[in-house]
């Protein structure tokens, strides 16, 4: 069984990108990484810094898995959803049996490879979760560390994240870069939406990997510059009416 992990990133901290990268190889037995920025993200180009792919290189080197880098020549006028699905036609060259989404400031905490192979060989299901844990210092700030001594205030939680898809030729992200449907047995399945029972669509079982592989979101300790320029390039995404799901969205791009 062959697993590919698929990274899709642009200006991030190199040593983010090596710890993402070198956490995830633990599993995976290659990794897609591919750069470049959304058309609407402000000051768009369509590569980053050297150093940064070549902290995936490394990585990779370190980890002993395949690597392939993506620098492309554009920027991506189909913002998203373009580049997510031109990793998964990197990722498709390697010939997966599964492939497993993670993002650059995801830090994999707990992994055991062993029981995951398992559980994704043994498995009927075509999607898989893992576990997504975030948090926060509540005495960080003096409101939070105020509240904390009035009410039970969470540091750590924990979310399934719909990101690991058995490999079909036609896998593909579209309308909006959450949205994931493949061909499975002559039929199409979506494997990751919002709410797919909204449409009709019943919601496909997944693989529950839960402790057997963990990662830390920190997604929250990125530079405010680059926080700013998300929130941007998101206000011009809404403003160009892009990915906006209409009612019944899977039930009419299934007809």
């Amino acid at each position: 069984m062959k697993i590919v992990g698929i990274l899709s990133a642009h200006d991030e901290s190199p040593a983010w990108l090596a710890a993402a990268v070198t956490g995830f190889a633990r599993v995976c037995d290659a990794i897609v990484y591919c750069e470049g920025a959304y058309a609407l993200y402000p000051g768009a180009r369509p590569r980053s810094h050297p150093a940064q792919a070549e902290a995936v290189m490394l990585a990779c080197e370190s980890a002993d898995v395949e690597c392939v880098i993506h620098r492309p020549k554009d920027v991506y006028f189909g913002n998203e959803v373009e580049k997510r699905n031109q990793t998964l036609r990197l990722a498709g060259a390697l010939q997966p049996d599964w492939v497993m989404v993670f993002d650059a400031d995801y830090h994999v905490m707990r992994c055991e490879p062993d029981v995951v192979r398992d559980m994704l060989e043994q498995t009927d299901c075509n999607v898989a979760t893992y576990t997504l844990m975030d948090g926060m210092d509540v005495l960080a700030q003096d409101f939070t560390a105020e509240l904390a001594t009035q009410i039970d205030l969470s540091t750590e939680w924990t979310c399934r994240t719909r990101d690991i898809y058995r490999w079909t030729p036609d896998l593909s992200y579209g309308p909006a870069h959450f949205t994931v449907c493949g061909t499975y047995d002559g039929e199409l399945q979506w494997v990751r939406g919002p709410e797919l029972v909204k449409s009709g669509a019943p919601v496909p079982p997944a693989c529950l990997l839960e402790a057997a592989l963990v990662a830390t979101h920190r997604t929250k300790d990125r530079a405010k510059i680059r926080r700013d320029a998300a929130a941007e390039y998101y206000a011009n995404r809404d403003a160009a009416g892009l990915e906006v799901l209409v009612d019944d969205w899977a039930l009419e791009l299934a007809q």
